[in-house]
């Protein structure tokens, strides 16, 4: 049985292909729904990726596609942004759950996370301080 993803022309394949090699996450969701395939048809292969992924600790690549994209797989953010606090990736920590508006689920890893920045003498530690007082002020 052909499908849609059969269907599509050559350099478009290649350039999924390349995607897939690249593990460009977000990309190949892009190109997927700009030529209207329906997640049905590619969500095995893009599961696939993400597992690949996962288990080579690249929580913010699939964190960056789920803020594009929605949430393509089984794995939560949360489980996501803790996997990236674990593997010791802190400014990607800070990031991503800034950018997923998380500070309730995880106060005492944020300020363990900036308080990393601080003692690194990080130029982004007031930035930080600042982003994340405003969030818990709004969550408030």
């Amino acid at each position: 049985m052909s499908t849609q993803i059969d269907k599509l022309p050559a350099d478009v394949k290649a350039q999924l292909a390349l995607k897939y090699q690249r593990r460009d996450l977000g990309h190949i969701v892009k190109i997927y729904k700009a030529h209207g395939i329906p997640p049905a048809e590619y969500g095995e292969l893009l599961n696939s990726l993400i597992k690949s992924l996962y288990r080579s600790r690249m929580h913010g690549v699939i964190l960056t596609a789920y803020k594009d994209h929605g949430q393509l797989s089984e794995y939560t953010v949360p489980e996501l942004l803790l996997g990236m606090f674990a593997s010791g990736d802190y400014a990607a920590f800070l990031k991503q759950a800034h950018r997923f508006g998380f500070y309730k689920e995880f106060p005492d890893k944020i300020e363990a996370a900036i308080a990393w920045h601080r003692d690194k003498g990080m130029a982004d530690t007031v930035a930080w301080e600042r982003k994340f007082a405003e969030l818990r002020a709004a969550l408030e």
